[in-house]
Parts: structure tokens; sequence; C-alpha cells
């Protein structure tokens, strides 16, 4: 979760770099349009200096607008990367959930085995204490046969 709040983060981040570079972009824009009029104004005074004005603007308004495609693409990258970013989170995410039902799962089957086993276990101590049970009322029933043949055995000397 954190990873994933890490990566909003980012992309807000991204998305806030993007319009900052919108917004230079139109101050570009702007300041090429002022430029391109004030060639236009010299360029009635003397037309060899506004043939090497208009060349000289066109190349840097070809240079502005080759920046922005540069920008555009940064923006673009840095947009994929996070989205990128998000989808891993999500999926390390899912990953993670599966792998704590697995545990949820292995916990249950194992506190079922407890359970079996305890299970086997009371039975055995019931077992148990029912053969002692029996051993010490045939062991008493044995000492009374042994004193009643001793007795009559007595009877008989």
């Amino acid at each position: 979760q954190e990873e994933l709040a890490n990566a909003r983060a980012e992309l807000k981040e991204l998305l806030k770099k993007s319009e900052d570079e919108k917004a230079k972009e139109e101050k570009e824009a702007e300041e090429e349009k002022e430029v391109e009029e004030e060639a236009k104004a010299k360029g009635k005074k003397d037309d060899a200096k506004a043939d090497l004005v208009n060349n000289v603007e066109k190349a840097k308004v070809e240079e502005v607008e080759k920046e922005k495609k540069k920008r555009k693409i940064v923006v673009e990258e840095r947009k994929l990367e996070a989205e990128l970013g998000v989808q891993e989170v999500a999926s390390d995410a899912a990953i993670l959930n599966a792998k704590a039902k697995e545990l949820e799962a292995e916990e249950a089957r194992v506190k079922a085995e407890q359970a079996e086993v305890a299970r086997k276990l009371a039975d055995q101590e019931e077992k148990h204490a029912r053969a002692k049970s029996r051993y010490e009322e045939e062991e008493a029933e044995l000492e009374k046969n042994s004193a009643d043949l001793n007795r009559v055995s007595e009877k008989l000397k």
C-alpha cells in the first residue's frame, strides 16, 4: 500500500510537471508571436535584414518546436514509467494477497490436523482409562477369588 501511495504521489508530481511544461510552452509561443510581430515591423525598413531576421526566427521557432517535442516525449515517458510502477505495485499486492490466502489456508489445515490429533489423543486416553478400570476390577476379583481359594483351602486342611 505504501508503494501504491508512493506511485500515486509520483504520478501527481509528473502531472504537475506536465502542466508546468505546458504553461512554459504557452509563454514561449507568446514570446515567439511578439518576436514575429517585431520582425515584421523591422522588415518594412530593410527587406534584406527582414529576410535574415525571418530566417533566424524560423530557426528559433524550429528549435523551440524541437524542444517542445523533446519535453513532450520526456513527459510521456515519465507518465508511462509511473503507470508501469502503479501496475507493478498492484501486481505485487495481488501476489501478496494470494500468498496471504495460501498461508491462511495452510494455517486452517494445520489447525484441523491439530484438532484431529487432539481428538485421537482423547480417544486413546478414554480407552486407556477404561482398560485400566477393567484391569483394576479384574485384579480385585482375582484377589477375591484368591482369598476365597485360600479360605476353602484352609477349611479343607
